[in-house]
């Protein structure tokens, strides 16, 4: 896969409270890993963005993993109505694997927010 020079010029934050500390469960480490590399792939295949946060925090009752971006955004909903939407329906099946919750928040000219929850009492 060949990607053009807009990479160069976009901005990558990321934002942790794991410390040291791994995800316990692998199955939910390797989901997470997919699903940010999903969305870092459509990003620099179709969002033009200029900033990527991506935060992955770890609070008493629940791991959240946003990754939002100030990209072209799209229409959700018409991807998933189009059947165009691989990427889309992957996370989905992963996320519902390990029994989490998947938001996916975009409209065209506002960027994207992905935002995955993760209970930890689900993991238990």
């Amino acid at each position: 896969m060949q990607y053009d020079n807009s990479i160069e010029e976009t901005a990558f934050r990321f934002d942790e409270n794991l410390a040291d500390e791994r995800i316990a469960d692998k199955n939910v480490e390797v989901t997470l890993y997919r699903i940010l590399q999903e969305s870092i792939n459509n990003i620099i295949k179709y969002a033009r963005a200029s900033e990527v946060n991506v935060q992955l925090k770890m609070f008493e009752d629940i791991i959240l993993m946003t990754i939002e971006d100030n990209g072209v955004g799209f229409d959700v909903e018409a991807v998933k109505a189009k059947g165009n939407g691989y990427g889309l329906r992957s996370m989905q099946n992963r996320i519902d694997a390990i029994s989490a919750h998947l938001e996916i928040d975009s409209a065209p000219g506002k960027g994207t927010v992905v935002i995955v929850e993760i209970l930890k009492e689900a993991l238990e």
